[in-house]
């Protein structure tokens, strides 16, 4: 079952509905986005398109907790709709690297072999797991005519991964354009602030500050908060806010590379630097910053072997 237009009045009256679960999830606070979509089960004001995205936006809050297990299990009948059997396959693609390519399948074939305006939900799934392979021209290719919310909000953050901020300005605006008040919005209006740099680093600071105060200071609210201080030169504020979001989640990935990098500025130990870095090596082997430091070491290697002392028989 694909999301279907719905009339504008009855649309904005489900979305308001849906608004809290949609916040909670947008924000990183994953238990309460649970609790959210608890309270809506069976509520009668949700049409079918709704509750189906209620559902999708409840499994991948699990996810997101690294309960792949759970999803997999409760998403796996043949009968379920689509757009659920994508997230069990999204669980199935981040639960282990080996089975990453045959996930990517199957929600090729759910969208019947071309993934379009047809099922943007499934498309939007499928570019979720391209973008965490690192193919973002790819992502602008599969999801470059949509108008679902979220795909435009991933295609604006596969434009700042390539360095193309203007390009994410343009992803924003359509945004703006389709519901200024979203959550989403606001956060990739604060994401592209944060390319931008210079003054925009105060006001991506105030949009990550005023929701942190309005709904709840998530780990991601505290990290966005402690990139804008890193960037600005407060180093301290920074160090305190990322372990503040430590406290909260003591594996998070963006937590510990950002705590790296801080360390790094304020010349802390390298043994302490390194426990991060370890850590991050350990808990996060597919995280960007992982990735590009292991490629990195790999190079470093490669150029020391050119200049080491050749040993003659």
């Amino acid at each position: 079952m694909a999301y279907q237009q719905q009339p504008q009045q009855q649309q904005q009256q489900t979305d308001t509905v849906l608004f809290p679960l949609r916040t909670a999830f947008y924000l990183g606070n994953y238990a309460a986005a649970i609790t959210e979509g608890v309270k809506l089960a069976g509520k009668a004001q949700l049409d079918l398109a709704r509750a189906i995205e209620a559902k999708t936006l409840v499994y991948r809050a699990y996810i997101a907790q690294k309960k792949y297990n759970l999803v997999i299990g409760e998403l796996g009948d043949a009968n379920a709709p689509v757009e659920l059997r994508a997230v069990a396959a999204l669980a199935t693609f981040l639960k282990s690297e080996r089975d990453q390519e045959a996930a990517l399948t199957q929600v090729r074939s759910l969208a019947g072999g071309a993934l379009s305006a047809a099922n943007p939900f499934v498309a939007f799934i499928a570019a979720i797991m391209i973008f965490h392979q690192g193919g973002y021209d790819e992502v602008l290719k599969l999801l470059h005519n949509s108008t679902h919310l979220e795909s435009i909000a991933l295609c604006a953050q596969a434009y700042l991964r390539l360095d193309l901020v203007e390009r994410a300005k343009k992803e924003l605006k359509r945004m703006q354009e389709i519901d200024d008040d979203s959550t989403l919005t606001q956060l990739t209006n604060a994401w592209v602030n944060l390319a931008v740099g210079g003054d925009k680093y105060q006001e991506a600071y105030f949009i990550f500050q005023e929701m942190a105060e309005k709904y709840s200071p998530t780990v991601a609210l505290l990290n966005g908060q402690a990139v804008c201080h890193l960037h600005q030169g407060r180093l301290e504020e920074a160090e305190s806010l990322l372990q503040e979001a430590l406290s909260k989640d003591s594996s998070d990935p963006d937590t510990i590379a950002n705590l790296v990098t801080v360390s790094i500025h304020q010349n802390k130990p390298q043994e302490v630097i390194n426990r991060f870095v370890n850590q991050l090596k350990d808990e996060a082997p597919a995280h960007p910053f992982t990735r590009d430091l292991l490629a990195k070491e790999r190079a470093f290697d490669r150029a020391a072997e050119q200049f080491a002392p050749q040993v003659k028989a």
